[in-house]
């Protein structure tokens, strides 16, 4: 969930656009969970001090840029979903390539633990 929604339970077009971000993410790990481990209050703190979740290490710096920009605080600053298509469009007429498996390890993305049923994450 986007920032202003877990902190202030605003749910937009634009926190849409971040949870895309994470979508993303999660696409690139192969399904991995974000912020392994981590229970609620510590991932707040996190995004709230700015911190976003790592590149990994087989995606490309492109790909990973578009994340980032779905994860900007600010809500305004984030892309529309019109000018995502046209950036993940232009990912993908790309040359290089936006995922490296020379760089993949299965072993990164195995922790995919789950919150115990009580849990709230």
């Amino acid at each position: 969930m986007a920032i202003e929604s877990i902190l202030g339970d605003e749910h937009t077009t634009e926190s849409d656009v971040w949870s895309f971000g994470v979508l993303l993410w999660e696409i690139v790990t192969l399904g991995s969970r974000p912020y392994p481990k981590l229970k609620g209050d510590a991932i707040r703190k996190l995004l709230k001090n700015g911190q976003r979740m790592p590149q990994p290490k087989h995606c490309s710096e492109q790909l990973y840029n578009i994340m980032l920009v779905c994860w900007e605080k600010e809500p305004s600053k984030r892309p529309s979903f019109e000018q995502l298509m046209k950036l993940l469009e232009e990912v993908l007429k790309g040359e290089n390539g936006y995922l490296s498996f020379a760089n993949f390890e299965t072993k990164l993305y195995e922790d995919v633990s789950l919150p115990a049923p009580n849990e709230k994450v």
